[in-house]
C-alpha cells in the first residue's frame, strides 16, 4: 500500500519499533522512515508532526494511538480484520467528531469489500432480513503471518453448518463454513435486526475439507498450533483465486452480488490505498466510519478487471464493472 501511496506522488512516511528497519524499508520506495513504536507513546508526538494521515497496518494492542491521531484532528485508515480493534476505535467517534478527526475502517477485502457488496445488495432488498457473505481465498495465494494466525485461532474454535454457495466462475455451488470475519459484526452493529453471517473456503474443495475438519482439530491442540502454521504459510496447492459471494434476502426478494479477482494482499492493498486517498482529498466528515456507509463501490469499481463485479435482483443481472 505504501507503495502504491508513493508512486501516486504522495509523501509517504513508514513508521516502525525499528528506525533502522523502517529507514531500509522506506528507501525502496523513496520515502522517509520515522520511529513509531505503538507501544510507547513518548514519541508519537515526533512521529506524527507534519503527518495528515496516519495509516496502521498491524494490530494494535488498543485504542491510544488512534486516539491520539484523532484528536489531534488528523486522518486515520485502519487495515485491521480484528473486530475487537475496530469496535474500540468505533467508540473514538465522539473524540473524532470533536476535534476533527476522520477516521476510515474495514478498508480491506474481508472487512472492506464484502462490506461494501452487503450495502449494495441490502440497498436493493429494501430492508433485508438476511444477509450472507460467502469468501474463497487461493490455497496457492501468499498469506501473512497475522493472517495465518486469525485463521487458526478461528479453526480453533469453529462452530456452525456449512452452507452452500455459487462463486461467479463456478459451474456448481461449493460448501464454505462459518468463520467470525469481522465484516458480520461490522454489519450487524449497523443494521439493527439483520441476521449477517460470514462463510469461508479455500479454492482447492480437498484442501477446504482437510482444513475444516484435520486442521480444525490440531488448531485446538495449542503445542501442535506451531506445525499448522508452518503448513498453512509454506503449502501452496492451488490458485491466487479470490472470490466473494454477499446474498441479501428481504420481502420475497434476493439480491445477489459476486467479486471474482486474484491475490488478496494486492487487492486489500488496492482498496485500503484508494481509501487513504479519497479520505485525504474527498468530503468524509469528521467520525470514524467504516467503508460501505460513506464510501461505496463506484468509488473502486475501476480498480478491478472488467466484469470482476456483478449484481443479480430478481435473476437480471446488472454488471457494475
Amino acid at each position: 500500500m505504501a507503495e502504491i501511496l508513493a508512486e501516486a506522488g504522495y509523501d509517504v512516511r513508514i513508521g516502525g519499533r525499528s528506525l533502522e528497519k523502517a529507514k531500509r524499508f522506506a528507501a525502496r520506495i523513496g520515502a522517509e522512515g520515522v520511529c513509531l513504536d505503538v507501544h510507547d507513546p513518548t514519541g508519537w508526538d515526533a512521529a506524527l508532526d507534519g503527518t495528515g494521515m496516519v495509516v496502521v497496518c498491524i494490530d494494535l494492542p488498543g485504542d491510544a494511538l488512534p486516539r491520539r491521531v484523532l484528536a489531534s484532528g488528523l486522518r486515520y485508515v485502519d487495515i485491521s480484520a480484528d473486530d475487537r480493534i475496530l469496535a474500540a476505535i468505533e467508540r473514538l467517534g465522539p473524540v473524532a467528531q470533536e476535534h476533527g478527526g476522520r477516521a476510515l475502517l474495514s478498508v480491506g477485502l474481508a472487512p472492506g469489500l464484502t462490506n461494501m457488496m452487503a450495502n449494495a445488495v441490502a440497498q436493493r432488498v429494501g430492508v433485508p432480513q438476511e444477509i450472507c457473505i460467502a469468501v474463497m481465498l487461493g490455497a496457492g495465494d501468499s498469506h501473512g503471518a497475522a493472517a495465518t494466525d486469525w485463521m487458526i485461532a478461528e479453526l480453533a474454535q469453529l462452530n456452525g453448518q456449512p452452507r452452500v454457495f455459487k462463486f461467479a466462475r463456478d459451474q456448481h455451488p461449493r460448501k464454505t463454513w462459518p468463520m467470525g470475519f469481522a465484516d458480520q459484526h461490522v454489519l450487524t452493529r449497523a443494521m439493527p435486526g439483520v441476521r449477517v453471517r460470514t462463510y469461508f473456503a479455500l479454492d482447492n474443495r480437498l484442501l477446504t475439507t482437510c482444513l475444516m475438519s484435520a486442521g480444525a482439530a490440531l488448531a485446538r491442540l495449542v503445542w501442535l498450533r506451531p506445525v499448522l502454521r508452518r503448513a498453512l504459510m509454506t503449502v501452496r496447492i492451488g490458485s491466487p483465486r479470490t472470490a466473494i459471494a454477499v446474498t441479501a434476502t428481504g420481502s420475497g426478494t434476493q439480491a445477489v452480488a459476486r467479486f471474482e479477482g486474484s491475490e488478496e494482499a494486492k487487492l486489500t492493498a488496492l482498496i485500503a490505498a484508494r481509501a487513504a486517498v479519497l479520505l485525504m482529498t474527498g468530503t468524509v466528515e469528521p467520525g470514524v466510519h467504516h467503508l460501505g456507509p460513506v464510501l461505496g463501490l463506484h468509488d473502486f469499481v475501476d480498480l478491478f478487471e472488467p466484469g470482476a463485479l456483478n449484481l443479480e435482483i430478481h435473476g437480471q443481472a446488472e454488471t457494475t464493472g
